[in-house]
């Protein structure tokens, strides 16, 4: 087994797998598929899923492709909608700059503004998912559902929650193709070999890496 994970490392979580779910009779070619399936992710990680999924009321043992996802869902801890939307109404509450400072040279006649920028900073210490977000789908669309001045609040907010699910969906759907060889014409998985410039929500959910928001 080549990858992150050993294949010692790998009995041992399998070994775990079977004690959990002993109604479940996992074949030698089945423990070696599923090794090989999960083999690109730290041992530690899968062996904290297969945990997770332990304490819910799953009858059967959880395949490699349920084992994977738990791994992603844990990594990328992605917050719910009513925090996502809550951090979005205290950010677009928050100025994006104020001058704090004015410094005056009297012999030059010039007047020297010191600026901060508070929304960027609050904006640093949210869950990184949140500054893609923004900088995917732009103040533009998130604005009149964190607006509380502006009417029929509810109807924006709803679409941008759904903007959300679909937004987080496919960054947990691309992360599961992570691995796996492109093929000719299988365009998801291209597009993870490529990472051409985003285009699309679905193309720039790959990185999720904290950026400022564009504009007001």
């Amino acid at each position: 087994m080549i990858g992150t994970m050993k294949l010692s490392e790998w009995l041992d979580v399998a070994a775990d797998l079977q004690a959990r779910w002993a109604a479940t009779v996992l074949s030698p070619e089945t423990v070696q598929r599923w090794g090989e399936d999960l083999a690109d992710l730290p041992a530690a990680h899968v062996a904290a899923a297969v945990a997770a999924l332990g304490r819910t009321d799953r009858e059967f043992a959880p395949n490699s492709g349920v084992i994977r996802t738990e791994v992603i869902r844990l990594r990328v801890d992605a917050p719910e909608w009513a925090e996502a939307l809550a951090d979005l109404v205290e950010l677009a509450a928050t100025p994006v700059a104020r001058a704090v400072e004015v410094d005056v040279d009297h012999e030059e006649n010039r007047a020297t503004v010191r600026r901060e920028y508070p929304r960027a900073e609050l904006l640093a210490t949210k869950h990184p998912l949140l500054a893609t977000f923004i900088d995917v789908v732009s103040w533009e669309q998130i604005r009149p559902a964190v607006d509380a001045d502006r009417p029929h609040r509810g109807n924006e907010e709803a679409r941008l929650r759904d903007k959300w699910q679909a937004f987080v969906g496919r960054l947990l759907r691309d992360e599961a193709l992570e691995g796996l060889a492109p093929g000719s014409d299988l365009p998801a998985l291209n597009r993870r070999s490529r990472r051409r410039a985003p285009r699309s929500i679905a193309e720039a959910v790959g990185d999720v890496v904290p950026q400022l928001p564009r504009g007001d």
